[in-house]
């Protein structure tokens, strides 16, 4: 571990906003990594608890960022512009590593001359099975495989990442990883979960929102242009077209259930025809047609319902 002037192999960005109670648990699992040449940077965006108490005690180990509230975006690109690794490395601050995960994904890395690597993780303290280790080509593992892709289990190199889109509140990772996926050759997926993630519908920023329907059409439309983007270097292939189509109806279904949640029924009528308009497949189109025609209470409460049933994730990363 490393909080000096020197040139760690991994910069670890960790931000945060209002974790006080959590934030000890993330950047303990960074400390107790097996692998110990990393650096930790945490920025504090802006928090209104004790979160700047309870991160003084790590003043030694860690580097600290504090600056005013300007979303998670802002947050990870004062880390990028502090980071000097080789490597970086992200981790929510409700998340956790397993103490071994930075020596397996940077020995993983080096074994296979990759620059971009995922790992499997357990959700909610529950155990994933353990799948098989992958290298593959980026674009269609990312598009066509049935594992989700985490931000706090993303290891790439530095000199390949561009900043987050501070624009978007919601899906800034997932365009991250269509930038990635559009330039790198192939990246790789290690099957054994190395990390714990949380999901907490209540806590979610988008449900604190004032605007959510605006932030998430604001989403849906840089994600679109990121898709045609791909979809035009792609061309020649047709499963991963047909996928892309699929993700994009997907998506905007998830966009305008969730904006019915929080922001009612008659504010989300424009994203449910924006949703009816994209809907590629037989299931979405009536999906779609439900949330158009069902009396506003009721379908708050199977949305509610839904959600947590599901534990939201479709409120994180669209359906892929």
């Amino acid at each position: 571990m490393k909080n000096c002037n020197c040139n760690p192999e991994v910069s670890v960005i960790i931000p945060t906003y209002n974790r006080s109670e959590k934030i000890t648990e993330a950047i303990e699992s960074v400390l107790s990594q097996s692998f110990k040449d990393f650096e930790i940077i945490v920025i504090d965006d802006g928090s209104e608890d004790c979160t700047q108490k309870v991160l003084e005690k790590y003043k030694e180990q860690i580097i600290i960022c504090t600056k005013s509230n300007s979303g998670v975006s802002a947050a990870r690109n004062c880390g990028l512009i502090e980071a000097k690794g080789n490597w970086v490395a992200f981790l929510d601050s409700d998340d956790k590593w397993f103490n071994n995960k930075l020596e397996k994904q940077i020995e993983f890395n080096k074994a296979n001359g990759i620059d971009v690597s995922f790992c499997n993780y357990a959700l909610n303290s529950s155990a994933n099975e353990i799948l098989e280790n992958r290298i593959t080509n980026s674009f269609e593992l990312f598009l066509l495989s049935e594992e989700k892709l985490h931000i706090s289990t993303l290891l790439v190199k530095r000199k390949l990442l561009r900043f987050f889109d501070e624009t978007l509140s919601v899906c800034e990772d997932n365009k991250l990883y269509y930038d990635l996926a559009s330039k790198v050759k192939a990246w790789g997926y290690l099957g054994e979960p190395l990390a714990s993630i949380t999901r907490d519908v209540a806590a979610h920023s988008l449900m604190n929102t004032k605007e959510p329907a605006k932030i998430y059409k604001m989403a849906s439309d840089s994600l679109a242009v990121h898709y045609q983007a791909l979809l035009i270097s792609r061309r020649e292939n047709r499963l991963v077209l047909n996928r892309i189509k699929k993700i994009i109806s997907n998506y905007s279904f998830s966009v305008a259930k969730m904006s019915v949640l929080v922001y009612g029924y008659t504010k989300s009528l424009d994203l449910i025809l924006r949703s009816i308009g994209n809907a590629r497949t037989l299931n979405i189109f009536i999906k779609t047609i439900f949330l158009l025609i069902v009396p506003p209470g009721i379908l708050k409460k199977f949305v509610c319902k839904n959600l947590i049933t599901n534990r939201s994730k479709d409120i994180y990363i669209p359906d892929l």
